[in-house]
């Protein structure tokens, strides 16, 4: 993986060809290769770097997108595709890096568009078989395109023109795609299949803000033993965490938190500090967030269905009344919930349950027979046994 994000930059310092890359493009290439230079030159440090603070605007993302579908289009390999836009891409990610919500660090993370631990379905290990290149850069093309058909859409919406003097938030975002689609491509080429992140990327179906999923959303932790530690961990099943935070640092807190300095992570561990809760955030490179709710030292609830009883329609009614009161919480936690209703040995019309989400349920008994009551709590952190309650039902 680290081997094909360097080979992408490695091309850096290699002037565009003038048969593919547009006047626009190559200006702005130019410009940050200029630059570069005569800074290496009047420090004489011999260092190969493209300054960050080069302007680039709407126009030089739109023209690298043409650029891209050229290329494509004359089905280069992989080291050609490569050559031929390596460097505009490392020039205009820096101005879009603030706008995309990351930092210039983590750009060869985006340029590589390595989402990580997403998984694989079926369908798309089908479409993107090792060998069917031309089927890569033909979707490839596809995908750049419906992006600057997104951006035009979205400017246009926003009654905007394309803008000429500064990267706009839609030119990042189609920047973002491109790239993104880039990185489809080059996988595939290379014998790799794309992550479902990659291409939702590509395709413009990822919220700005990627909504992270992470395992588990709550955590039941032991209180830690004197002189001993508990740990738990979470896991992002859809991305990666930049960073992360404990609300309560008395209770929960994030080990080895040095490790956000140095790498994005899809597995975070915490540790138990305390006793009480605490939410853990963790956070992606788009500014999406999750939380998990942790608890140190929670004890199960109690479920409580009531009492067995026998009624008569004829002289109680076919309205039944379930209590689930009787439940409780052990650490005074606010219970959750949930009535469920066996009626497999009733002969007649089947009831349904009224309220199965409040402590006090119902049900009209129009059958008679055995009715099962099933009745779970919920502390937030924790789910209870099932309690049960039967009710016979005569005529």
């Amino acid at each position: 993986m680290k081997t094909r994000i360097i080979l992408l930059f490695t091309a850096i310092v290699i002037i565009f060809s003038a048969s593919c890359a547009s006047t626009r493009i190559k200006t702005v290439y130019q410009r940050a290769k200029e630059r570069a230079e005569n800074e290496r030159k009047a420090e004489r440090s011999g260092k190969k770097e493209i300054p960050l603070n080069i302007q680039v605007t709407d126009v030089d993302v739109l023209a690298l997108s043409n650029d891209i579908i050229v290329v494509l289009g004359d089905r280069f390999q992989q080291a050609g595709i490569i050559r031929k836009v390596s460097g505009t891409i490392q020039v205009i990610t820096a101005a879009a890096a603030g706008l995309i919500g990351i930092s210039p660090h983590e750009e060869t993370e985006l340029i590589a568009g390595l989402s990580g631990a997403s998984a694989i379905v079926t369908p798309l290990q089908k479409i993107w078989k090792e060998g069917e290149r031309a089927v890569a850069f033909q979707q490839g093309i596809n995908m750049v395109m419906q992006a600057e058909k997104r951006y035009y859409a979205s400017i246009s919406n926003n009654n905007k023109g394309v803008n000429n003097t500064s990267l706009s938030k839609e030119g990042a975002k189609l920047f973002d795609e491109v790239t993104a689609a880039l990185g489809v491509v080059l996988k595939t080429i290379a014998g790799y299949i794309p992550t479902i992140e990659e291409l939702e990327t590509a395709t413009g179906r990822i919220d700005e803000k990627l909504a992270m999923k992470v395992v588990p959303t709550k955590v039941n932790m032991p209180v830690p033993p004197p002189g001993g530690t508990e740990t738990a961990i979470i896991r992002v099943i859809n991305d990666y965490a930049v960073n992360a935070s404990s609300e309560n640092t008395g209770v929960v807190k994030i080990k080895d938190y040095d490790k956000f300095l140095k790498e994005k992570l899809d597995i975070i561990e915490i540790e138990a500090v305390g006793t009480g809760t605490a939410t853990v955030k963790l956070f992606n490179a788009r500014g999406g967030e999750a939380k998990v709710k942790v608890k140190v030292g929670n004890r199960p609830p109690v479920a409580d269905a009531g009492v067995d009883k026998s009624i008569s329609i004829l002289n109680d009614g076919k309205t039944v009344t379930l209590n689930g009161k009787g439940s409780f919480d052990p650490d005074g936690d606010i219970l959750l919930y949930s009535w469920e209703l066996d009626q497999s040995l009733v002969i007649g019309k089947k009831a349904n349950l009224i309220n199965d989400n409040s402590s006090i349920a119902a049900f009209d008994a129009y059958g008679t027979g055995t009715y099962t009551v099933k009745l779970i709590v919920d502390d937030g952190i924790e789910r209870s046994g099932t309690d049960t309650a039967t009710i016979t039902v005569t005529p």
